[in-house]
């Protein structure tokens, strides 16, 4: 596979200082989601996928994650948008006033998500950002009976299993 790091001559164009491509929908491997229902939490990749890596910020093994894999759909969370190749599907799970005071200084996260044509999962949808679809909440504890979702990582592993996925693999998360 293909190193973490962007090619030389094209990081401040493509690439963010930390590594991650500005535009992770360009990367050759993207999975091309589309959103079907943004307020039922519907998102689907023709042909669908069987594996899926969450990917999240420990450095431990974040940059581990199978970019590179064309059988492997890549989800991400919060600001990790700075640090990975491709990421087919993001999430933010907390609610805006959080993650607006949570930006890290000099980037522009908000921005990003107002942005960004790649499907992010909300707590609810946000009319200025086009790709937020509302986590499908209702229907995931529906299916497994529980409701219990401590972390990001938690609502993108349940979202895993609702969706049928064979292969879960985790990167990046030191919990």
């Amino acid at each position: 596979p293909e190193a973490f790091s962007p090619t030389p001559g094209t990081e401040t164009a493509t690439h963010y200082a930390e590594g991650g491509r500005k535009h992770p929908e360009t990367h050759p491997l993207f999975a091309g989601p589309r959103i079907v229902d943004a307020e039922g939490g519907i998102v689907e990749v023709i042909p669908k996928r069987k594996k899926v890596a969450i990917v999240g910020f420990a450095s431990s093994s974040r940059e581990q994650a199978p970019y590179f894999d064309p059988e492997i759909e890549i989800w991400s969370i919060n600001q990790l948008y700075r640090y990975t190749v491709r990421a087919d599907r993001h999430f933010e799970m907390h609610q805006r006033p959080v993650f607006e005071a949570d930006t890290v200084r000099d980037t522009d996260y908000v921005g990003w998500l107002q942005r960004t044509t790649i499907p992010v999962y909300m707590i609810e949808t946000q009319p200025d950002m086009p790709m937020s679809v509302r986590y499908p909440v209702e229907r995931v504890i529906a299916r497994f009976g529980r409701d219990y979702f401590s972390s990001s990582i938690a609502f993108e592993l349940a979202l895993a299993l609702f969706e049928g996925f064979e292969e879960i693999h985790i990167y990046g998360v030191d919990l």
